[in-house]
């Protein structure tokens, strides 16, 4: 068969089918931006699905997050577009408990990081840092 045996040919047909339709294979990203990158995405829809932000604020609180771990803007593009990385997605999103129990779990961050900036330069008493603990005196 003009040099290229079946096996080639088997190999070679999805990567043509992967770059003809412009998505970029999985392989091509590390492992880790791969990972940040599903976080990011499941956040930021748990967040829209939940009701607790509208769409373009859930997708620019999803972006700035991957952003802030050095994923650029073309490769979040790239990485979403890669086949399975919905079911991946769905998958991360199951596994910790559904979107209703994310979304709460980043309403508790954004809470604890506002009150951590409210306190001033000085350092905490023993009574306001303990007050952070969670036992009973």
């Amino acid at each position: 068969m003009n040099g290229l045996s079946l096996a080639m040919l088997r190999r070679l047909i999805p990567l043509l089918l992967i770059s003809a339709l412009g998505a970029t294979p999985a392989g091509a990203f590390t492992k880790q931006e791969y990972k940040t990158a599903v976080v990011g995405v499941g956040y930021s829809w748990c967040l829209y699905r939940s009701g607790l932000m509208s769409k373009a604020k859930a997708q620019r609180v999803g972006n700035r997050y991957l952003l802030r771990k050095g994923l650029a803007q073309q490769d979040i593009t790239a990485i979403s577009q890669t086949s399975g990385f919905r079911g991946r997605v769905r998958a991360w999103i199951n596994s910790k408990g559904g979107c209703t129990r994310l979304a709460k779990v980043f309403m508790a961050a954004i809470k604890r990081r506002q009150q951590q900036q409210r306190r001033g330069t000085e350092a905490p008493s023993l009574q306001e840092s303990l007050s952070d603990t969670p036992f009973v005196w």
